[in-house]
């Protein structure tokens, strides 16, 4: 028995650590996220956007996520298989069909950079700013 109770001495104690950490991390999180609008806040105050570079700390800029979702009701996804056939074919068609959220995001995108102003069975996507980083190194 006094092994077992050494073993749950232990993992108790790591559990409780984890716990620990996990509260401080979740705090940590929370100041960061009011860092990151006090730091968009300024920098739209100051039209400043495109960012500020400090030599030896690092650079701040706002960016946007661009967002889109994939179609879930049966005419806009028809709508979609037809542009992207129309445009690519049907051998690429078929490889697109069952396309998630992350890989189509990174196909509108690239069709957007390319000049194509609309894409048949999309939604406006979302945006959203948000703050980027880049340290000195």
């Amino acid at each position: 028995m006094e092994k077992f109770k050494n073993f749950i001495e232990k993992y108790r104690q790591q559990r409780n650590t984890i716990k620990e950490l996990k509260e401080q991390l979740k705090a940590a999180n929370g100041l960061l996220d009011q860092y990151e609008k006090e730091g968009m806040a300024m920098l739209s105050e100051s039209g400043m956007n495109d960012g500020v570079k400090i030599v030896g700390l690092g650079q701040i800029s706002i960016k946007q996520d661009v967002a889109y979702r994939v179609p879930q009701d049966l005419e806009a996804k028809q709508k979609l298989y037809d542009y992207i056939a129309r445009k690519y074919g049907q051998d690429t068609l078929e490889g697109m069909r069952s396309i998630n959220s992350q890989t189509l995001n990174s196909w509108a995108k690239k069709e957007f950079e390319s000049g194509e102003p609309f894409i048949d069975g999309l939604d406006v996507p979302s945006v959203t700013d948000y703050l980027y980083f880049r340290e000195d190194k």
